[in-house]
């Protein structure tokens, strides 16, 4: 119990003695007193059981454990609180021994004060019984006093001091949600040892040696990381993108350096392959390598993904390292470095061409010329600058997101090959993709970031411009903007932030701490490190958490859906999850057989609609298969793996056939049809708006 609340309570009560001799009131103060005492305030069974043989000797039949329990049973906070302010302040015993007029006021007012702290003993109780999490208090706070108060004010009108008695209850409740904040941080705590690197004991008991390769994009960092990685007897490379880790897949192979690629959707395996092409998240750990290669990073301070990069920095077993990087992040990776008790060297590079800046003035689509990029940040504006484009005669590649690696890899040959004259991308164009662009248009510098549209930064801006110039191709890259140009300007030519933190993930340890793993994960994103490191951002994974314990009782069931690494907003992608889920935490006999008929149910229902889909229907599609196959992988459950990777070809050749003929829908007035600029604001035309 809450030492203040203790004391102050034991004041009330030496008042209370001073101004009544009524022997149902002093019975009253000494079930408070004693409860207060009691010192078992975190198991409500026992506190009750204490208070009813009280209640039990001085007859207050109102108020029995069985009584009480029932009301905190019952789904109403402000039911529990009025009921065992009502039970005490209601007793047949007081109301019958205050019937004196002379005495009534006083007397009632310490009774009813004595049953309000009572209540304010057992809300915490009751509310913990029911599993209300901090973030649900100033909600469910505001909801319950607002209902428990008139009702009180009913039955004690003339004694009534709402602001005292809002103030009490609040402050009680928030001082013991306080408590167990601490409580239950410091379980998590004690499961972090007090140095983040020692998370990894494996790479702790090696002395590894890292290479940063620090420079501006388009200055052969990973070419040269690449090269060490060539002579390593057994090596693997960490990309951020899967379509950088084929191409890197591709150009070891095509080097004689045999293979393999693996990534959260797809693996392909090489006969006697030594060296592994894969996304970051994917790296093992455990496996001991000679040559490790991290790509981008400056990755390492992303508010999502950053966790990937620190987890292979911290935990990747190499006798060497190399860290392909921009200047934002090398303070913070030498001192991580250091900290891990490793060696580092710092190697710089320029950019093998020079990056100008285009002074002359750029109007879409007047201005673009061939090898050009143009930049915008969603798929939609992808497409509609590219429908733009397509009317007046242009043909573009398209680079986005959403679009299968499989169909960016074709939509990037047809640019390489010159069957596309321009591209028009996301920023997807600035990890790590070379292609010979002339020179590089933002047509938009704002970019949606899951929270907020915000300009972009300096290094993001840097990294895309900086992909304009190829060596032997083009000697010089350009960039420009349609709009803000000088800004965008000022950022290339300027310094990049400093990164100052890098992002972890969850532990996987925690996971055993005795509470739900949506509650361990709010709780792990609320602990606060002293230095270098912040949590990554969990909102996805708290949100899909929530989904499967409603389902699968197996927290590390749960934990190993969330490691999937699959995030969704379309309600249909969670509803596989969960069905998957709920799979295989029945186990059983027939568990092939079931996983078989959900796969199947998802095959039946697309194929009639197959051929009359167009691009979204069949990006969604593709989405559904990536999801399966990733819970396939994951699980170990490889039998049908081969017919999701044939399914999932058939669709990304679907997109590429549309892509090949463009038949891309621009946008149009939604009333009249009018073809409307790709930017503009509103889904009439102006005609049709004044009409």
């Amino acid at each position: 119990m809450p030492h203040y609340s203790y004391k102050r309570n034991r004041k009330h009560n030496r008042s209370a003695k001073r101004n009544t001799d009524s022997a149902a009131l002093i019975a009253a103060k000494e079930v408070f007193s004693t409860v207060m005492m009691s010192r078992k305030s975190e198991i409500v069974k026992d506190n009750l059981k204490y208070v009813a043989e009280y209640v039990k000797n001085y007859d207050f039949p109102d108020l029995t454990y069985e009584y009480v329990r029932e009301r905190i049973s019952s789904n109403s906070l402000e039911n529990i609180c009025y009921s065992i302010i009502k039970g005490t302040s209601r007793s047949k015993s007081i109301n019958s021994t205050l019937a004196g007029k002379s005495v009534l006021w006083k007397e009632k007012k310490n009774a009813f004060n004595l049953a309000m702290d009572y209540a304010l003993m057992h809300i915490p109780e009751a509310v913990e019984l029911r599993k209300i999490s901090r973030p649900d208090f100033e909600r469910e706070f505001r909801s319950f006093y607002s209902k428990l108060i008139p009702r009180i004010k009913e039955d004690a009108r003339e004694i009534f001091d709402s602001s005292i008695y809002e103030n009490r209850i609040y402050l009680y409740y928030e001082h013991r949600l306080i408590e167990e904040d601490r409580r239950f941080n410091g379980m998590i705590m004690d499961e972090i040892p007090s140095r983040i690197p020692d998370l990894y004991p494996y790479a702790r008991r090696m002395r590894r040696h890292f290479v940063l390769h620090v420079g501006p994009t388009n200055s052969g960092k990973t070419y040269d990381a690449l090269e060490a990685l060539k002579k390593a007897e057994k090596g693997i490379y960490l990309a951020p993108l899967r379509l950088l880790a084929f191409e890197i897949y591709d150009r070891l192979n095509d080097a004689g350096v045999k293979c393999n690629m693996i990534t959260g959707e797809e693996e392909i395996f090489v006969d006697g392959a030594t060296h592994t092409s894969a996304t970051i998240e994917t790296a093992s750990t455990y496996e001991l390598y000679d040559v490790a290669v991290i790509d981008e990073g400056q990755m390492i301070g992303e508010e999502q993904r950053g966790g990937a990069w620190t987890r292979a920095i911290l935990g990747i077993c190499a006798d060497e390292v190399h860290i392909c990087s921009d200047e934002s992040c090398v303070d913070l990776l030498t001192a991580i470095i250091e900290e891990c008790g490793d060696s580092w060297e710092l190697r710089h590079n320029e950019r093998a061409v020079p990056l100008c800046f285009d002074k002359s003035r750029f109007l879409f689509p007047r201005d673009v010329q061939e090898k050009d990029a143009l930049i915008v940040f969603s798929k939609q504006s992808v497409i509609a600058v590219a429908a733009e484009l397509q009317r007046n005669g242009i043909q573009a590649s398209m680079i986005y997101g959403n679009l299968p690696y499989d169909v960016r890899m074709n939509e990037v040959k047809r640019f390489v090959e010159g069957s596309t004259k321009v591209v028009v991308a996301t920023d997807a164009i600035g990890m790590g993709l070379n292609l010979p662009i002339r020179r590089i248009i933002f047509l938009e510098t704002r970019k949606f970031d899951g929270h907020v549209k915000r300009p972009l930064n300096v290094s993001e801006i840097k990294q895309i411009a900086g992909r304009a110039g190829r060596r032997g191709i083009f000697e010089t890259g350009y960039y420009t903007s349609e709009y803000r140009s000088q800004a965008i300007r000022r950022a290339v030519e300027g310094s990049v932030e400093t990164i100052s933190y890098a992002r972890i993930g969850i532990p996987e340890n925690l996971i055993y701490i005795d509470m739900p793993l949506s509650e361990i994960l709010k709780r792990w994103s609320d602990v606060e490190f002293e230095n270098l490191y912040e949590k990554a951002n969990l909102e996805e994974d708290i949100a899909l958490c929530k989904k499967l314990e409603k389902v699968v009782d197996d927290k590390k069931l749960i934990y190993d859906f969330l490691m999937i690494g699959f995030r969704s907003s379309k309600p249909a992608l969670t509803e596989l999850i969960l069905k998957f889920a709920k799979i295989e935490e029945a186990q059983g006999s027939k568990l092939e057989s079931r996983i078989n008929d959900v796969i199947e149910a998802e095959i039946v229902a697309f194929d009639d609609e197959l051929d009359a889909m167009g691009m979204d229907e069949l990006e969604d599609l593709y989405l559904v298969y990536d999801l399966i196959y990733a819970y396939l992988r994951k699980f170990n459950h490889r039998a049908r793996l081969s017919d999701i990777i044939m399914l999932k070809r058939d669709v990304s050749q679907r997109i590429i056939n549309i892509l090949k003929t463009q038949q891309l829908e621009g946008r149009r007035c939604r009333v009249c049809g009018k073809e409307l600029p790709w930017n503009y604001p509103y889904g009439k035309c102006e005609d049709c708006y004044f009409i």
